[in-house]
Formats: structure tokens, C-alpha cells, sequence
């Protein structure tokens, strides 16, 4: 008798309508696929539909999925998703010195290496600020001459935006480091002892050494222009080493050089004029104390008036030399 009033008793208060708040009952009630009734709300999740909440009577969709192919990979009309182009890798080459990337001290050839994803159709190449031109994939590698010193002075950049046909782009940037010797230069070693102004920029003396092994030190001049940018450099030929120590311009504008010459044991002052490369000297001094002897200094007045010092230095003594040369 206990049990059935506990029943009727459970019975009566899980009527909705009589039923304490708590109880959290309802009218409301959904069918699951036994045909049970539950007041439980449907599960929501990924692949699970809801009522909208606008009230629309529509379902939505939960999760990232497309619930008609299961693609994660795809848009919720079942479209791939459309990937930007990649630049994998972007490098400039020097193919004369391949274990010198980014590098070039010599005219030569150049190349840009280029690796990008398959969808690339075409590649904007730029040089610092300047648009060089639009290419396709297969100009890559790209190739070009440089030979210019001036256009090749120190660091360089360029850039690939790289486009898929849809317009997507990505971007990768190149550094190159740009030394040319100036034009004519073909030594191996160069030293610049001393310089004087010109009208043009001004001009450098001191010495180098040609390639080959073996080859002696020479007299060497070099021009750079008013903007201190290289414009030539050739060597005043001597049949032993010599060295320039100062250098000067007279009132006719030939360049007046300073220094030495060797002989066994010993070495002579030189002094001479220069005329430019390939030219015969206007004139030339030496002076022979049977020591060491150098020149050191030269100065030219507007008289025409040219003055050397120096020195000597014979059985431990060191003597002043000066001279001048009249025009």
C-alpha cells in the first residue's frame, strides 16, 4: 500500500501544470528516432542543427565542416578553398662565384633564382625603387649584366610579388652587396699614400701590384670625380719597385709625383710629371746619395715653380733634401 501511494505520489507531481519550478518540466517535448518522448533539448555541435534564434524557423549549422561532402577543407557551399601563391625561395647569384651568394667584385653576370608554388602565372621584379618588369615564371632564373662600376657601389635590393590568376599575391626581397673596381683597374693590391684637389675632383698617388706572381710594386694615380666616385687609375711603369709619397698639380695641370725607386741596397728619390695614362712623363728627377733617399712632399706655386723634400739616410745619419724645379 506504501508503494502505491509513492507512485501515485510521483505521478501527480510530475504533471507540468501542478509541478514545483524546479523541476524544470514542460510542455514542450521532442521525438527521438525510438519514438520516446524526452524534455530534453536537441544536441548541438559539429553536423547538429538548431531552430534559429531570429526565429526564422530555419536550421543552422554548427561547426567548420560542410555537412553535404565533410570537407574540412572546402567553403560551406562545398568550393575549395582558394590558397594564396607561395614564394618558397628568392636569391641573387653570381654564377662566376657560386659559394659567394648576394656578392659581386667583379663585371659579370648576374642571376636571380626564384621557387614559387605551382598557381604563380607572373612576377613583378623591382630593382631598389624602380619597376623593372613583369615576367613569367619560366624567365626565371633571370639573368642580367652588370659592368657599370658607378651603377654598382655597395648594397643593392630587389623584390618579387609573385600573382595566382585570382589576383592573390605574396612577396619575398633580395639583397645584393655591388663592388666594382674602377674602370681600367686590374691589379691585385693598391695603396693610396697621398692626394691633392683637381678641377674635375681630385686626385690620389701611391702604389700597386698587377696580378701575376712575382709582379714588383708600381707607381699608381687614381681620379675620382667631385662626388669622391672612381673615374680611372693607371700606373707610371718603373723596371724596379716604386712608391709615390706625395703628388701635386702645377700651373699647367699636369700632376707632379713624388717618391721613391728601388735599387740593390738602396733607393733613389723620384720626382716626375705626369701627363695622364699612357703618356710619356713631361719630365723626370732623381737624386742618388747612395742611400736611402725619398720624397716626401711637393708643392707647385702659380709661377710655375715646382719644390721636392725629402730625405737620406746613409751610415746612420739622416740628411733633409729639398729641390725645386724651375718651369
Amino acid at each position: 500500500m506504501h508503494r502505491l501511494a509513492l507512485v501515485l505520489a510521483l505521478g501527480l507531481t510530475a504533471c507540468a501544470e501542478h509541478a514545483p519550478a524546479w523541476y524544470g518540466l514542460t510542455d514542450e517535448y521532442s521525438e527521438d528516432s525510438t519514438g520516446l518522448a524526452t524534455s530534453f533539448p536537441a544536441t548541438t555541435g559539429a553536423g547538429a542543427t538548431t531552430e534559429d534564434p531570429a526565429g526564422s524557423g530555419e536550421p543552422t549549422t554548427g561547426g567548420a565542416a560542410d555537412t553535404s561532402t565533410g570537407d574540412l577543407g572546402s567553403t560551406s557551399t562545398g568550393a575549395p578553398i582558394d590558397e594564396p601563391p607561395q614564394v618558397f625561395a628568392f636569391a641573387v647569384v653570381n654564377p662566376a662565384q657560386p659559394d659567394m651568394p648576394g656578392q659581386i667584385f667583379e663585371a659579370g653576370e648576374v642571376q636571380l633564382d626564384l621557387e614559387v608554388s605551382e598557381d604563380v602565372v607572373a612576377v613583378d621584379l623591382s630593382h631598389g625603387d624602380t619597376f623593372v618588369a613583369t615576367l613569367p615564371v619560366a624567365a626565371f632564373p633571370y639573368t642580367f649584366d652588370i659592368t657599370s662600376q658607378a651603377a654598382c657601389d655597395g648594397s643593392q635590393n630587389f623584390t618579387a610579388v609573385v600573382r595566382d590568376a585570382g589576383g592573390q599575391t605574396d612577396m619575398r626581397s633580395a639583397d645584393l652587396y655591388c663592388q666594382l673596381p674602377a674602370p681600367g683597374l686590374k691589379f691585385k693590391n693598391d695603396a693610396v699614400i697621398a692626394a691633392t684637389i683637381t678641377d674635375k675632383g681630385f686626385t690620389a698617388a701611391g702604389w700597386c701590384r698587377h696580378k701575376p706572381d712575382g709582379a714588383i710594386r708600381q707607381v699608381c694615380v687614381q681620379e675620382f670625380d667631385a662626388d669622391g666616385l672612381p673615374v680611372g687609375i693607371f700606373a707610371e711603369p718603373s723596371p724596379s719597385q716604386a712608391e709615390a709619397r706625395a703628388v701635386a698639380l702645377d700651373r699647367e695641370r699636369k700632376l707632379v709625383v713624388g717618391g721613391f725607386s728601388t735599387k740593390p741596397g738602396q733607393t733613389e728619390a723620384w720626382v716626375f710629371a705626369s701627363l695622364g695614362a699612357d703618356k710619356p712623363l713631361a719630365w723626370s728627377q732623381t737624386y742618388d746619395a747612395s742611400g736611402w733617399d725619398f720624397a716626401s712632399g711637393v708643392a707647385c706655386d702659380l709661377w710655375g715653380h715646382c719644390t721636392w723634400v725629402g730625405a737620406t739616410a746613409k751610415d746612420g745619419k739622416l740628411t733633409l733634401v729639398v729641390s725645386r724645379r724651375n718651369p
